[in-house]
């Protein structure tokens, strides 16, 4: 009876995970800045933070939200209406710096005009360019970073 049920547990959990949607490039779309995410896919859910306009994530359809699995807010869940999905080109990473200090150029190389700093634990979209990272959202949109001194956030 044992191995039975055993047998049966097993084939349920595999028709489950075969009946998810496929995980998918997307993109907030948003006319009004950022856009909330919850905790549940629900907008009683419980707020868990935001994601500005052009952010880029690997989502999966859920109902009439995305769950998001890739960056800080992951797991979360976005409404579908603020979400293109598919969206051309895999998604940009969400990157969190490892130091602080970590100094901000105005082009990929050291001797780029200095722009700013970051500090340890900081998130940003970034857009690999060779040794660096483009800063793709936020106050420093378009400087950019070495990569030795962030790593991609959420794995």
């Amino acid at each position: 009876m044992r191995p039975l049920l055993l047998l049966l547990l097993v084939s349920t959990a595999s028709l489950a995970s075969a009946a998810e949607e496929p995980s998918i490039p997307c993109k907030v779309v948003s006319q009004g800045g950022a856009v909330r995410v919850r905790e549940e896919p629900s907008d009683k859910g419980k707020l868990k933070g935001a994601l500005p306009n052009g952010a880029a994530f690997t989502g999966q359809k859920s109902g009439e939200w995305y769950k998001i699995l890739s960056g800080d807010v992951a797991p979360g869940f976005i409404f579908g209406k603020f979400v293109e999905a598919g969206a051309a080109g895999e998604p940009r990473p969400f990157l969190r710096v490892k130091a602080n200090g970590v100094r901000i150029r105005s082009t990929p190389s050291e001797d780029g005009k200095l722009m700013g700093t970051l500090k340890k634990g900081e998130t940003f979209i970034g857009e690999d360019v060779a040794d660096w990272y483009e800063i793709q959202d936020g106050p420093h949109k378009g400087g950019f970073v070495a990569s030795q001194f962030v790593e991609k956030a959420g794995e």
